[in-house]
C-alpha cells in the first residue's frame, strides 16, 4: 500500500502468501509479526537524535532536549522540551532523559517574542488557530485513511475546531452482529491509543448511531487554567 498526503494512492495484492501451496496474496491476508519493536526503536533513536541536533543547527550550543517521554518506556510517543543551560554542551549531553517528569505546557509569556512589524497579533492568532487545526486535521485523515483500507466507506468533514470521520456502516462486524457493546468501546480504544501519541492535547470522542453508522469526532482539549 502506497499513501501520499493522506490518500490511498496504490493498493494492490503481490507475491503469494504461502510458497509451499502456491496461494496467492490477497489484500485482506493475515500475518503474524515478529520482532516489531525494532523498527520503532530506531525511529525514536533518529528523533531523539534529530532533536539533540537543533541545538548546533541553530548555532546554539547551549540548547539541549529533555526526553520526558517514549514509547520503550510505556508512554504513548516520544515527548519532551527544549532548555537552554548556562554553558555549551558536549555532544553527549544534548540529549538528556527524565523519567517520570511531565513536559510542561506551552507557555505564551515565556516564549522568544517575534519582530511586531512584522507579525502582528492578527496574523499570530491566525498562524496558531490553522497549526493547532492541522493537528485535527491530520489525524482525521490519518483515521480515515485506515479505515477505507480496512474496505469501510468514510467521510471526513471538518467545521471550526474540530473535525469528524463518519463510518457509512461498519463492515468489519457485518458477520458478528449483534455485537457486543464492549467489543465497540474496545475497538476505540486502538484509536484513542493513536491519537495519544499523534497528540495527547487532542480528545477523541466516537459514537454508533441507530442506524449502524460509526462518527468520530477529534478536536482539542479545553484548555487546563
Amino acid at each position: 500500500m502506497l499513501v501520499r498526503r493522506g490518500k490511498v494512492v496504490y493498493f494492490e495484492p503481490l507475491g503469494q502468501r504461502d510458497p509451499q501451496s502456491g496461494a496467492p496474496m490477497t489484500k485482506d491476508a493475515i500475518f503474524r509479526l515478529y520482532s516489531m519493536t525494532k523498527p520503532f526503536t530506531s525511529v525514536a533513536m533518529m528523533m531523539l537524535l534529530e532533536d539533540g541536533h537543533n541545538g548546533v543547527t541553530l548555532r546554539n550550543p547551549r540548547l539541549g532536549f529533555v526526553c520526558t517521554g517514549q514509547t520503550v518506556d510505556g508512554d504513548p510517543g516520544l515527548e519532551g522540551y527544549y532548555l537552554e543551560h548556562d554553558r555549551d554542551l558536549a555532544p553527549d549531553e544534548r540529549v538528556r532523559f527524565a523519567r517520570g517528569e511531565r513536559m510542561p505546557d506551552f507557555d505564551a509569556a515565556r516564549a522568544p517574542r517575534l519582530d511586531p512589524a512584522i507579525w502582528p497579533p492578527a496574523r499570530l492568532d491566525t498562524v496558531v488557530s490553522r497549526y493547532a487545526m492541522e493537528y485535527v486535521r491530520t489525524f482525521a485523515r490519518y483515521l480515515a485513511t485506515l479505515l477505507r483500507a480496512q474496505g469501510e466507506e468514510v467521510a471526513v468533514e471538518t467545521d471550526g475546531g474540530q473535525a469528524s470521520v463518519r463510518l457509512r456502516g461498519w463492515r468489519l462486524t457485518r458477520a458478528l452482529e449483534p455485537l457486543h457493546p464492549d467489543a465497540f468501546e474496545a475497538w476505540c480504544e486502538l484509536w484513542h491509543g493513536a491519537l495519544a501519541v499523534h497528540d495527547r492535547r487532542l480528545r477523541l470522542e466516537a459514537t454508533r448511531e441507530p442506524g449502524g453508522d460509526v462518527l468520530f469526532r477529534v478536536a482539542a482539549r479545553p484548555a487546563v487554567a
